[in-house]
C-alpha cells in the first residue's frame, strides 16, 4: 500500500484548498465553502473529506509546517506551562503587615485598612513570571493582576508527563468521600 504523508500537494485541487483553509480557522464546514463545495452539505463535505486518509495526511503535514514556521515545538510550550504551574502570586507582589490609612473622604474622617500590598515592576520581572499573568488592569480598588490557570497548567503538564490519563483523576477532582479513613491513638506513656 502506497503511503501518504501529505508532504506533496493533492491532485484535487479543492481537496488541496480545503486542507490550507481549515488550517487557517478550523472550522470544516466554512473550509468546504470557500474550497468551492456546496454551501448545502457544506458540513458533510468537511467531515467527508476529514475522514479521507490523503486529506487528513494532507492537512496534518501543512499543520506541522505552520507550526514549525511559528517556532513552537514541545519544548516551548512546555516551558510556558511550567511557567503559568509553578507561578505564585509573591512572583508578582509584596504584602506586609496591615496598619490602617486616616484619609477624608467628602469630608468626613475615615479608616482604610492597607494591608502593604504591592505591587513589583514588570521590568524587574523574568520572562517566566510575565508568562504566567493573564492580565493586568486597573480596577476601583486599585491594580488587579490575574495569573493564568495553574490547575489547567498543572493537569496538562501531569497528562503529558503520563502521570495522569483520560481516565484517572487528578488528586483535585478525587472526592473527599472517597479519601481513607484514618484513626491515630495516642496513648500516654
Amino acid at each position: 500500500m502506497n503511503e501518504y504523508d501529505g508532504s506533496k500537494p493533492l491532485k484535487n485541487a479543492r481537496q488541496e484548498k480545503f486542507c490550507h483553509c481549515f488550517i487557517v480557522h478550523y472550522n470544516g464546514a466554512r473550509a468546504a465553502r470557500e474550497a468551492g463545495f456546496a454551501e448545502k452539505g457544506a458540513g458533510v463535505e468537511a467531515s467527508r473529506l476529514l475522514n479521507n486518509p490523503n486529506v487528513l495526511a494532507r492537512k496534518n503535514y501543512l499543520d506541522r509546517m505552520a507550526v514549525e514556521a511559528l517556532g513552537v515545538t514541545k519544548e516551548r510550550i512546555q516551558k510556558e506551562l511550567t511557567a503559568i504551574a509553578f507561578a505564585n502570586p509573591d512572583d508578582v507582589m509584596e504584602w506586609g503587615d496591615s496598619t490602617v490609612i486616616n484619609a477624608e473622604v467628602d469630608g468626613v474622617q475615615v479608616q482604610i485598612p492597607y494591608h502593604g500590598i504591592k505591587i513589583k515592576n514588570s521590568e524587574d520581572l523574568p520572562h517566566e513570571i510575565r508568562a504566567a499573568i493573564k492580565k493586568v488592569k486597573q480596577g476601583k480598588d486599585g491594580l488587579e493582576i490575574e495569573l493564568h490557570d495553574k490547575h489547567a497548567a498543572l493537569k496538562t503538564l501531569a497528562a503529558q508527563a503520563g502521570m495522569i490519563t483520560d481516565n484517572t483523576k487528578t488528586a483535585t477532582e478525587v472526592s473527599v468521600k472517597q479519601a481513607p479513613t484514618v484513626n491515630v491513638v495516642v496513648e500516654k506513656a
